[in-house]
Formats: C-alpha cells, sequence, structure tokens
C-alpha cells in the first residue's frame, strides 16, 4: 500500500542528494535514466549473428528483401553522459554484434550512426525515463527503412514518407516510463509523449474490426491520466496481422520485433496492404515452413539488443526443424 508514493519520495531524496543510482537504475548527466549493461561474450553474438544469417540466405533464396535493425541502446557512442566510475558495456555489444553482421554480408543499418551522421543528438530522440525511443525517433527510424524499400523496389504509399501529411501532438508529463517506475517521478523528470496522428483517411481491419487509425490502433484514453504513467506499450496496440484499406499496393510486410518496434510498426501498417508481426522473443516461431506460407514481400528485425543480444530466445531461427 502506498508504493508509488515512497518510491517517488526516496527518488525525490536521492535527487536533492545528488545521487546517481537507485533500484539498479543509473542516473546519467544530462539526467536520462538507464539499466547498465553487461559485456556480453564473442561467441554469444557470434551464435547470434550466425542464426541471423540463416534468416538472410532463406530470403535471398527466396527473393525477398531482407534487413537487420540496427536499433541504439539509450548511451551515445560519441557522448556517453556517464557518470565518473560508472561502466557500460551497450555499445561495445553492439558494435562487436555488427562486426559479426557486416562480415556474414547480413544487410543491416546501424541508427546509431544515422542519427550522427545527421547531426542529430541521439538523447532527443529517447525517452528520459525509458529505455525505449520516442515518437520523433520513431517516425526517423521509419524515413531510414523507408530509403531501403525505395533501394529494393518494395511498394508502399508514399503519402506516409512525408511528415507534413502528420499532425504532431506533444503530451507534456505523460510518460513515466520502466526505469521510472523504478525510481519514482522526482528522480529526473516524467517525459512528454509525442504522437503522430495522419493527416489523410485511413481503413484498417484488424481482426473483425474495421476503422480510423486512430479507433483501432491507438489506445487514446492512456491520454486522459492526470499522473505520468507507464503508458508506452498500451497506447500502441500494433501487434496484430492488419490489412489497409486505403493503400494501392498488395505489399505483405513481416516485421519481427519487441516494443521498440511499436514507434515504427504504425508506418508499415500505414502504407503497406497486409502487416504481420512475429516476437523477437518467439524467435523459434520463425520455421521456413512458416515464412513459406506467410510468403512476405520484405521481412524486417526490428528490436532492443539490451533485450535480445546474447538471449538465446531471440536468437533460435529455424531451430525446430
Amino acid at each position: 500500500f502506498g508504493k508509488r508514493i515512497f518510491i517517488d519520495v526516496n527518488g525525490g531524496i536521492r535527487s536533492i542528494l545528488g545521487q546517481r543510482y537507485m533500484n539498479q537504475v543509473t542516473k546519467l548527466n544530462n539526467g536520462h535514466l538507464i539499466w547498465q549493461m553487461e559485456y556480453i561474450s564473442d561467441e554469444e553474438l557470434e551464435a547470434n549473428a550466425l542464426n541471423i544469417k540463416m534468416v538472410n540466405e532463406y530470403c535471398q533464396e527466396k527473393g525477398v528483401p531482407f534487413v537487420y535493425i540496427a536499433a541504439p541502446d539509450k548511451i551515445s557512442p560519441w557522448d556517453s553522459e556517464l557518470p565518473a566510475g560508472v561502466e557500460d558495456y551497450s555499445n561495445s555489444n553492439i558494435d562487436r554484434f555488427l562486426e559479426y553482421i557486416e562480415n556474414l554480408s547480413i544487410p543491416f543499418i546501424d541508427i546509431r550512426k544515422e542519427l550522427h551522421n545527421d547531426g542529430i543528438n541521439q538523447y532527443l530522440m529517447f525517452s528520459r525515463t525509458d529505455h525505449h525511443w520516442n515518437g520523433y525517433c520513431g517516425f526517423y527510424v521509419w524515413s531510414k527503412i523507408r530509403c531501403w524499400m525505395d533501394e529494393n523496389g518494395i511498394d508502399y504509399e508514399d503519402t506516409c514518407a512525408d511528415e507534413s501529411n502528420y499532425t504532431v501532438k506533444v503530451y507534456n508529463n505523460k510518460l513515466l516510463g520502466s526505469y521510472g517506475q523504478r525510481t519514482g517521478k522526482y528522480f529526473t523528470c516524467p517525459d512528454d509523449f509525442v504522437v503522430y496522428y495522419p493527416n489523410y483517411d485511413t481503413s484498417l481491419t484488424v481482426g473483425n474490426i474495421t476503422g480510423r487509425y486512430e479507433d483501432i490502433l491507438l489506445n487514446m484514453s492512456l491520454l486522459d491520466s492526470k499522473e505520468p504513467e507507464f503508458i508506452y506499450d498500451a497506447f500502441y496496440p500494433n501487434y496484430s496481422p492488419t490489412i489497409n484499406n486505403s493503400v494501392n499496393n498488395d505489399t505483405r510486410i513481416l516485421i519481427i520485433g519487441d516494443s521498440f518496434s511499436r514507434e515504427v510498426n504504425p508506418y508499415f501498417i500505414l502504407t503497406c496492404k497486409e502487416y504481420i508481426w512475429s516476437s523477437s522473443y518467439q524467435s523459434e516461431l520463425i520455421s521456413r515452413n512458416s515464412l513459406d506460407g506467410l510468403a512476405p514481400d520484405a521481412m524486417i528485425i526490428i528490436h532492443s539488443p539490451a533485450n535480445n543480444l546474447g538471449m538465446e530466445k531471440s536468437f533460435r531461427y529455424f531451430s525446430n526443424e
């Protein structure tokens, strides 16, 4: 009883005292919260990459474009913002994994480098109290994937490509992310929540329900809360197979991801005829037979490196064959 209040008070006192650590969460110099990542062995990372190679080889055999999206963890490789004496291996893990990926000729997009090359502050693209990227980064990542789709001749509705076709709304102090839940709303400031609303007509079918994007794939009621809450996951219920009734293409796209993909999924849903999503944590469900049955026109893996790299459950593709 009253746990939320006690956590808030605890975090507030620690903040006043200048403490940087609470309940396994570390506060960076810029106020962002992180979970320090441990070192993942080269053997584990190489095994992960070799498993992805099997997926890529299948796609090559079938003529299906495939790409691995290397999402960032919170810490920028060019500006760690780590307090003195604090170690974190998130970027080391990603760097070494991508080296294996590259040596195996697996196509990938390193979002960290894309942000850096475009002169964008990586921290502005992430929620302060959470490990997820925010709505701005969701659209940014989509824009990079869209370029890959263009290069590979994948048909999609280009109305969704132009940011001017959206209304971007910012809901102030609305999100207290997964790290913020462990430290309270006074350890660091709650996050604004950014939502992109299409300015064009939409008609989507999920199961037996057909309606506008906002009505069936956004949980708008969560924005009514007066206190910041962990609304990220529940706000974007976009894991179900979806048919877009408003586009003039027949593109079927398969996304393998986790909660990191929630901010990017809407743009596949809004641009392609058919959207299918599969959990990276249930990678064993992906087999040659299942992919033959799905017959996707493109296949993309996009997930959090912190929650997947080094995890056997996330790299068991084709293991049940």
